[in-house]
């Protein structure tokens, strides 16, 4: 699991200084101690020293600005009218405080680099495979195919959290349906940790001469605790496509508005954090917050496409169907998306999972969503993978 240390994050454009030297005064020296240690020494008598292993150097950068370069590979530029200074955890850690609010935590076992983008954000890269971006103040999550986590930084009591549900997937010229979008803000607590899951849009099928089902897209997550749903924004269901235009053919539904999977015809979405219903030859019902989708079964008593995970049960989309031309390729997007069946989408991931395509009757149904407090929550208006973003306030 991936996790990130960090607070109102560096933001293109909000150049500093380290704290005590200057608006203007950047030219700060840096004393090997020879005990693992090194000093910061600013013109104006500031000094901080930091080391264990995670050991820190500043090089002028000659435009205003200064470079911190740390030792497992952190790296942040600073400089201007935002002033800093790096303290020593004691634990093999640092962290870099601004006085506009703005820490970063670097060293110990999760290594992170941040690098400035030149249009406004910054990108966070850490060697554990987790990937932040900084957008103006937010922490955006992008989708990883892993879930993540978020420690709520020490001051913040309140975040904006703004989750995107991923679109279902495509089949041909047929569309999976979009996502939902939820606008929230909660309160938190500092030291807190937060899970988050990214939903993924499963691969587009194209069409090769029989019937092609897409999978589900998965549900976006950020969750306390266990299985306490901070905000959840459902996927959206597969597309369908049956001998290239024929009867079963349609676009996948959208994402649900409300906490409950959307139906297909007579086949149920989950309520209550469930899966999403199917039935023979269908795709795979979408995984919800507790609850797995119902997984199809085929004529000889195998699966066709399977039901995707709940969120506490990791959050894997559904195997799709291998039993037509289009194969075992694109399944369930990760955040609980249903496989799609032989000629049949699948239910998107949510708070409840969506149901499976009920053949010509209804597309394939979308994840449910909510959220804490008093959401805005509505239909994306385009498509591909969901994202998560998160504020403090």
């Amino acid at each position: 699991m991936s996790s990130i240390r960090i607070g109102l994050l560096v933001v293109v454009g909000a150049a500093f200084g380290l704290s005590g030297c200057g608006e203007n005064d950047t030219s700060c020296s840096v004393t090997d101690n020879g005990d693992g240690t090194a000093t910061i020494s600013c013109p104006d008598g500031t000094s901080t020293t930091v080391g264990d292993d995670d050991s820190c150097s500043i090089a002028d950068n000659g435009d205003g600005t200064s470079t911190i370069t740390c030792d497992d590979g952190t790296t942040v530029t600073v400089g201007g009218d935002d002033s800093c200074s790096i303290a020593n955890n004691g634990d093999g850690t640092s962290t870099i405080t601004c006085d506009d609010g703005t820490t970063v935590t670097v060293g110990g076992d999760d290594s992170c680099t941040i690098s400035n983008n030149g249009n406004g954000t910054s990108t966070i890269v850490c060697d554990d495979g987790t990937v932040a971006t900084v957008v103006n103040g937010a922490i955006e999550f992008e989708m990883t195919g892993a879930a993540e986590t978020f420690t709520v930084p020490a001051g913040i009591t309140e975040l904006r959290v703004q989750a995107w549900g991923a679109s279902g997937g495509d089949a041909s010229a047929w569309t999976g349906g979009f996502g939902a979008y939820v606008d929230t803000i909660v309160i938190v607590t500092p030291a807190e940790m937060l899970s988050i899951v990214v939903g993924e849009q499963p691969t587009a099928l194209t069409f090769l001469g029989d019937g092609c089902g897409a999978s589900g897209g998965g549900g976006s997550f950020v969750v306390r605790g266990a299985s306490t749903a901070i905000a959840v924004a459902g996927g959206g269901g597969g597309a369908s496509d049956f001998t290239n235009g024929g009867s079963f053919s349609m676009n996948g539904g959208p994402a649900s508005l409300t906490a409950d999977g959307a139906t297909s015809g007579a086949l149920l979405g989950g309520t209550g954090g469930a899966g999403g219903q199917t039935k023979d030859h269908e795709g795979g019902g979408g995984g919800g917050l507790t609850g797995d989708g119902v997984s199809s079964s085929t004529a000889n008593g195998g699966i066709d496409g399977s039901g995707g995970l709940s969120f506490t049960n990791g959050s894997t989309g559904g195997l799709r169907s291998a039993t037509e031309s289009c194969g075992s390729v694109g399944p369930g997007g990760f955040g609980g998306g249903g496989g799609g069946g032989n000629d049949l989408g699948g239910g998107g991931g949510g708070n409840s999972g969506g149901a499976g395509q009920d053949q010509t009757v209804a597309p394939a149904g979308g994840g449910g969503s909510v959220g804490l407090g008093t959401p805005a929550i509505s239909l994306r208006t385009t498509h591909g993978h969901g994202r998560v973003e998160l504020t403090p306030q």
